[in-house]
């Protein structure tokens, strides 16, 4: 038996939409917005265009829930991504307006990168996104979509206790008066942070006579906190405290939240016992040792309070976010550029149509009555293989193939074996616009090497 093996084509992938969708638009990182490269970034996509109308409006979008809204990397990969509220009443995409929220998480992402927004399919009537994966080190994330108190992680089950949506940083946001409002998180596992971690929130304070909890995991009783987040009364400066129900050690920020307008806060421990850093609108704003060895109590996670019932926050919250990783100055500073300003950290390039897939076969003949395992090589343009594509080979009688080996979006084999008939065969793949490529069968069969014989 011979083997006839032909080495895979190494290609680089297409910068664009799958063929199956009609319209695409580029998401270009402006510059000056990320220093350096960021991993796992979950960037914000806000109504990047009236395109994402459907069709009965005037738009592109085929599915009435904005399901046929996906993200794509210049590879040719499917980006992880939320679009907020979707399946629910407080859905973020208005299908006579195009406006939607989106979070999409890029995996490597710095001043220039380019993600591919891809609508128009009207194959797809299914959520595409992936909210649990786009929140890549993340233990709640809370949009407040519609007020609703929906964790995007999946970790925690949040209830609201008298909160009340408002307009917000982005979207819609929270409104506390004060007095006994707030949102119990619980205490999931996940949210029992004994190591480095992150809060951050935007917030709108309207009062400074009492304290204003931002996010805290502390009891109504006021033992010292596990963690807390908090703005001091009348000054409004924040204050983050790690602690062990027993005692712990405050950082104090350097300048206070100004009252009655938006304002990024987070805070940032790099251990448990480590350093705890500030930030104020996406500039550090003060850093201290926390001496205390974290510990958890025992105590639920609440928003807008630093117990159950005493320190309210007054105002408007939204965008509450913690993470089990220290953030880097880089990330807070990409977050706060991303959320106060989204029309300024990305461009919106021009709509265009993806073309459809296409793929060429080598070698470009195959030998008749071949029973031994024949590699053929497969190279895409404008394809997004993966490991769910499946080729289909027709068209020549005794001729089969199958065991399709994905490398890349654009890259792959398949073994075929081949039968006394000559003809055309033709493979079909199944992902991307179904594209076509053709090889003969024949006595000739084409120049071959021969790696082994029998």
């Amino acid at each position: 038996m011979k083997l006839f093996l032909i080495a895979l084509l190494a290609v680089g992938a297409r910068a664009a939409c799958p063929g199956t969708y009609t319209a695409q638009r580029t998401i270009t990182v402006n510059s000056s917005q990320i220093t350096g490269t960021l991993s796992n970034y979950p960037m914000l996509v806000l109504n990047p265009s009236a395109s994402l109308k459907t069709v009965g409006n005037g738009g592109v979008v085929t599915d009435a829930n904005g399901y046929d809204i996906t993200f794509y990397n210049a590879g040719g990969s499917l980006l992880p991504f939320e679009l907020v509220g979707h399946g629910t009443g407080n859905t973020t995409y208005a299908a006579a307006s195009g406006n939607a929220e989106f979070h999409v998480n890029v995996s490597s992402i710095a001043d220039g990168t380019v993600v591919y927004l891809c609508y128009g399919n009207a194959a797809i009537t299914t959520y595409q996104g992936d909210d649990a994966g786009t929140w890549s080190s993340y233990v709640g994330v809370f949009h407040f979509p519609g007020g609703a108190v929906t964790d995007s992680t999946g970790v925690n089950s949040a209830s609201n206790n008298g909160t009340t949506s408002t307009t917000g940083q982005i979207g819609t946001g929270i409104a506390l008066s004060g007095t006994a409002q707030y949102v119990n998180v619980g205490n999931a596992a996940a949210v029992q942070l004994v190591g480095a971690m992150s809060v951050e929130a935007w917030v709108n304070t309207t009062n400074r006579t009492n304290f204003n909890g931002i996010v805290a995991k502390t009891t109504v009783s006021g033992e010292p906190a596990s963690w807390d987040f908090w703005l001091a009364a009348s000054t409004g400066v924040p204050a983050f405290i790690r602690g062990n129900g027993v005692s712990d050690t405050a950082v104090i920020a350097s300048n206070p939240v100004p009252n009655a307008t938006w304002t990024y806060v987070a805070a940032t421990d790099t251990s448990g016992a480590g350093t705890g850093t500030h930030y104020l609108d996406g500039a550090a704003n003060g850093t201290a040792a926390l001496i205390t060895a974290a510990a958890d109590a025992g105590d639920d996670v609440f928003i807008g309070t630093r117990t159950g019932f005493g320190t309210m926050f007054t105002g408007k919250m939204d965008e509450v976010r913690i993470s089990s990783v220290s953030r880097s100055a880089d990330w807070i500073t990409a977050c706060f550029n991303n959320q106060s300003a989204p029309g300024s950290f990305y461009a919106v390039g021009a709509e265009t149509s993806p073309s459809a897939g296409t793929f060429t076969i080598s070698p470009i003949a195959l030998p008749v009555s071949n029973a031994a395992d024949i590699v053929v090589s497969l190279t895409g343009s404008g394809t997004s293989w993966d490991g769910t594509t499946v080729i289909t080979a027709t068209g020549v009688s005794g001729t089969s193939c199958g065991s399709v080996n994905v490398t890349s979006a654009t890259a792959a084999t398949i073994i075929c074996t081949t039968g006394a008939t000559s003809g055309t065969l033709t493979l079909t793949e199944s992902v991307t616009g179904s594209a076509v490529a053709t090889v003969p069968v024949s006595s000739g069969g084409g120049t071959h090497a021969f790696v082994s014989g029998g």
